[in-house]
């Protein structure tokens, strides 16, 4: 996620992302998923090369799994905080529910803000293929944090 000074909203830092006009998170590059939507409350996160990673068994690494569905989490949540705020994970919760493997291609992982209180976000996401069910899905909270 690009520096966001105090003066702008969660979400003006995700749209100079999509436009370019800002770098994401290094971590991003890593696995090789890269922002594509954006609003209020919701992110999404695509995958530019397909499954890769793969644990000893030939399946998706979990990690990498954890990473897609909790950067477009994190990106979602962070889209909601006001001027001045920001926001940090507390926990993540991720259930794999079909086995990912190189023949799965590009996949897609959504996050949405479920409820968003004063001092706590909770967030829902889902990793999909645009074939079928879901892959995995995971919810996260995230503490609201003041810049003063």
């Amino acid at each position: 996620m690009p520096d966001a000074p105090a003066a702008l909203s969660g979400l003006e830092p995700l749209r100079a992302m999509l436009r370019g006009e800002a770098s994401a998170a290094s971590i991003g590059a890593t696995p090789d998923f890269a922002l594509v939507e954006d609003a209020e409350g919701r992110a999404v996160f695509r995958d530019r090369s397909g499954p890769g990673h793969p644990n000893p068994t030939g399946g998706m690494h979990g990690g990498r799994i954890a990473t897609a569905l909790g950067g477009a989490m994190g990106c979602a949540a962070h889209s909601t905080p006001a001027s001045g705020e920001g926001c940090a994970s507390t926990d993540l919760k991720v259930n794999v529910l079909r086995g990912l493997t190189p023949e799965t291609g590009r996949v897609t992982a959504e996050g949405i803000v479920i409820d968003r209180g004063r001092r706590v976000a909770l967030v829902g996401g889902r990793l999909s293929d645009g074939r079928g069910p879901r892959l995995a899905h995971g919810t996260p909270a995230c503490m609201i944090l003041s810049a003063a």
